[in-house]
């Protein structure tokens, strides 16, 4: 039998927002937790006013373990500055498993983390923007 032949459509959008300074060290922080049923990722913006590249590390912690899955370069005053676009942590050159249009599913339960691989610079702040959508 052919399962799921019907349109599924998101139910609630979500937005989600975390930033980091120098004092939040490496520490990972919960950037999205998926709904009742199954949350799609769509995008993670990053800006960085720091005045060095930021590396950005995302995990999918199951409710235990946080898997890290990828690193993402976040280059000088990405989306500060005017100049430099803020990064796209979902970039599918940078982390391969994401599906064609750089998206994923998590299931409930599960929640995406971020951190940066060093502290940032003192006095810089980093943030951290995800769109979502519940299932």
């Amino acid at each position: 039998m052919v399962a799921n032949t019907e349109p599924i459509f998101g139910l609630t959008a979500n937005l989600a927002e975390v930033t980091f300074v120098n004092a939040d060290g490496t520490t990972n922080k919960d950037l999205v937790s998926a709904g009742a049923d199954v949350t799609k990722v769509i995008s993670i913006s990053v800006t960085s006013d720091d005045t060095s590249d930021v590396n950005m590390r995302v995990y999918i912690h199951d409710g235990t373990t946080a898997y890290l899955v990828g690193t993402v370069r976040v280059p000088t005053l990405s989306g500060t500055d005017g100049a430099a676009a803020a990064a796209d942590l979902l970039d599918g050159s940078e982390l391969p498993w994401l599906d064609a249009l750089g998206e994923f599913f998590i299931p409930s339960g599960y929640k995406v983390q971020v951190s940066p691989l060093a502290a940032v610079t003192a006095a810089k702040t980093v943030t951290v923007v995800c769109l979502a959508v519940d299932y």
